[in-house]
């Protein structure tokens, strides 16, 4: 790890922070969470434990995304396999999703698993 990267930590009770050093220089920044649901059932389980733990990061910056409530499907369709393949644009409902992926500095995933 290098000297100004970014190593995570909790300096007041459970105060989510990054610790950064550069230069001999200390600063804490706060730390960015998405927390991201994907269940079609809008089951009680799924969203209490998202609410628990939103609860528990604060006051870090947590955002909620609630994927079945926005209308995103996050399966791997053929307007994705079109766009793998090179012959269309990523679509802007996916480009919208990597963008907030992109901006967290800690993901959940929290979805159902059915065996």
């Amino acid at each position: 790890m290098s000297e100004s990267s970014p190593k995570t930590g909790s300096a007041i009770g459970r105060t989510p922070v990054a610790v950064e050093r550069s230069a001999g220089s200390v600063w804490l920044t706060r730390v960015h969470t998405l927390i991201v649901t994907a269940n079609p059932d809008h089951n009680p389980l799924t969203a209490n434990i998202a609410q628990q733990l939103e609860t528990a990061l604060r006051p870090g910056t947590v955002i909620v995304a609630d994927l079945a409530a926005e209308g995103f499907d996050p399966r791997f369709g053929p307007a994705d396999r079109k766009t793998y393949r090179g012959k269309t644009d990523t679509l802007p409902d996916v480009v919208r999703e990597q963008r907030r992926v992109d901006a967290a500095d800690h993901l959940v995933l929290i979805f159902p698993v059915y065996w």
